[in-house]
Formats: C-alpha cells, sequence, structure tokens
C-alpha cells in the first residue's frame, strides 16, 4: 500500500509525491479519504487521488536501469504507420494508463507520420503536432525523474546513449 512520502507515476500527472493522506468532501455530502499527491515536474500543481483507485492507478518510478533498457530497446521498438490513425484518444488513453512503452511507439509513429507528410509536400497535422508535444512531455519527465537529469536534457541522454 502506497504511504505519505512516497514518489509514484499517477497517469498523465507523471511522478508525483504524495505529500498527505486526509479525508475530504470534494463533493457535497460525499466524505473519501484522498491522497494529496504534488506533481515534481508541474510547480504549484496539486492532484487528488481517491485512496480506493491508487491501487489501479498508481505505479513505481522507474529506476535508472529501467530507464536505461527503456531507451535501449528503442531501436527495436520502433512501429509503423500502417495501423490504424492514431489520435488523441489514443495518447490521452496512454498517458492516462502511465504505458510509457506503448507512449514512446506513438512518438514514434507520430514523427514518422509527419516525415511521410513532409515528404509529399504537406504540413504536419496541427493534432499530431499536439500529441506528440503532450507525449514527449510525459516521456522527457518521467525518464529525467529516474535518470536524475532535467526534463531538457533527455533528449540529448537518449542521443547519447544510442549513438546518435
Amino acid at each position: 500500500m502506497w504511504k505519505v512520502g512516497d514518489m509514484v507515476r499517477c497517469g498523465a500527472d507523471g511522478v508525483c509525491k504524495i505529500e498527505d493522506r486526509q479525508i475530504l468532501t470534494l463533493m457535497p455530502g460525499v466524505k473519501k479519504e484522498y491522497f494529496i499527491l504534488k506533481p515534481v515536474y508541474s510547480e504549484g500543481t496539486t492532484v487528488y487521488m481517491e485512496i480506493q483507485d491508487a491501487q489501479n492507478r498508481f505505479r513505481a518510478p522507474l529506476t535508472k536501469d529501467e530507464a536505461d533498457a527503456m531507451i535501449d530497446a528503442i531501436p527495436e521498438s520502433e512501429r509503423r504507420l500502417d495501423g490504424p490513425d492514431h489520435d488523441a484518444v489514443q495518447v490521452g488513453s496512454l498517458l492516462r494508463d502511465g504505458d510509457l512503452e506503448s507512449l514512446m511507439g506513438e512518438v514514434s509513429i507520430l514523427y514518422q507520420r509527419g516525415v511521410q507528410r513532409r515528404k509529399q509536400g504537406k504540413d504536419h497535422r496541427a493534432a499530431d503536432i499536439q500529441n506528440l508535444r503532450r507525449a514527449e512531455t510525459a516521456i522527457n519527465r518521467e525518464l529525467a525523474y529516474s535518470l536524475g537529469i532535467r526534463p531538457e536534457e533527455v533528449s540529448g541522454y537518449i542521443k547519447k546513449r544510442l549513438g546518435k
């Protein structure tokens, strides 16, 4: 069971510290017990998570070794564009679920689609740009925490690690 002081991955909110545990009335007449979370990279943000939902929504942050292994697997995990359209629903679902590996696959797909569209003389789709930014931000924040670096350093770390 999670406790105050633990660091957790919490879906789209990323890595958070459990700051407190309180019984709150967030809906009129309904008292429930909540974890109060502070996202590591969203200063001034507070997240309230029902304790009964925490078991399904929280995961331990990646260790440095796990983060490095995930980065090392990037070349083998590249996916192709022959599947269904990848949109905000897909990216949003992966962000909520905290499925970092699948989210990295979506980034690959969105990037490939952009390259393909540029070759055709077309602009990148606005929705793809937005989804790419959301996904990259989530990935960079999580990997930054696990690697002990700043989110803006993650891209360089990945390139160096993969020898690019």
